[in-house]
């Protein structure tokens, strides 16, 4: 009866390890995944503050550029009402020679001075980057990131699913090869992952109005033809990558997290 009792206890002990094991296996999952969504959380907010502030030092830069037009232009406004009340300009005054260690020199004899050369910024992509050079390598070289990204984003290049490595060289006209570096001394691993970035934001921008819409579709009249329901596939192949799987991908080399996550954490 004792040998019955006392294997009855190590059967119940044997079990009570088993559950325990079991328990701490499952918490230590749960604090991993909450770890790592955590630090998921934080990469995201980290880079759509980063862009905040980006979008912000180019507003005020923008501001900065239409401040001193003004000012410009009112001086200009100012010149040329002075030269108005004067009504004519001031006659031209003859050169006259000049003494120089007691002999007259003309001036009109003189030789004029060569012209020295400027070493001007590329104003648009027309200029070729490749033919540009300054003194400083890593201003050159922010000019021509921001250049680029003003390009890509103007010309919408990345919703073209087939845009290539070719495609994004010739908007400032760089070789291929400068173009890798360019985007590697910027965080950017390839051209597809630096496409893929703006892709991913005309992807969310897309979502938000289909949500939108769904809220808003018992609002629509009666008899009104109902809209076609838009699937993410549809999202996908709009915001220039060829496939939802290829947009999960994007995110989740951007991001950390597929689209569905992302859609959760953002709360889309």
């Amino acid at each position: 009866m004792e040998d019955v009792n006392n294997s009855g206890l190590i059967i119940l002990l044997i079990i009570a390890v088993i559950f325990f094991i079991l328990w701490a296996i499952y918490l230590i999952r749960f604090l991993c995944a909450k770890r790592s969504i955590s630090n998921k959380n934080k990469k995201l907010f980290s880079l759509v503050k980063d862009k905040d502030e980006k979008d912000n030092r180019l507003w005020e830069q923008e501001g900065t550029v239409r401040k001193q037009d003004e000012v410009i232009n009112g001086l200009k406004a100012e010149l040329k009402a002075a030269l108005n009340k004067i009504g004519a300009p001031a006659p031209a005054v003859e050169p006259e020679a000049i003494p120089v260690n007691g002999e007259e020199i003309d001036i009109d004899a003189l030789p004029e001075p060569e012209p020295q050369p400027e070493v001007q910024e590329p104003s648009h992509a027309s200029e070729n980057w490749d033919e540009f050079s300054v003194h400083d390598p890593e201003l050159e070289e922010r000019m021509m990131m921001h250049e680029l990204e003003d390009m890509v984003m103007s010309s919408k290049l990345f919703l073209n699913a087939d845009a290539t490595k070719d495609d994004v060289a010739a908007l400032i006209k760089v070789e291929r090869k400068r173009l890798d570096t360019l985007l590697k001394n910027n965080g950017e691993s390839s051209v597809a992952d630096f496409l893929g970035k703006y892709r991913l934001e005309e992807a969310i921008a897309k979502i938000r109005e289909v949500k939108l819409d769904s809220k808003n579709k018992n609002k629509d009249t009666e008899g009104a033809e109902p809209k076609k329901e838009v699937t993410l596939d549809d999202i996908a192949k709009a915001s220039g990558f060829s496939s939802v799987r290829t947009m999960n991908k994007a995110s989740k080399l951007r991001y950390g997290m597929n689209i569905h996550e992302l859609r959760k954490v953002i709360k889309i």
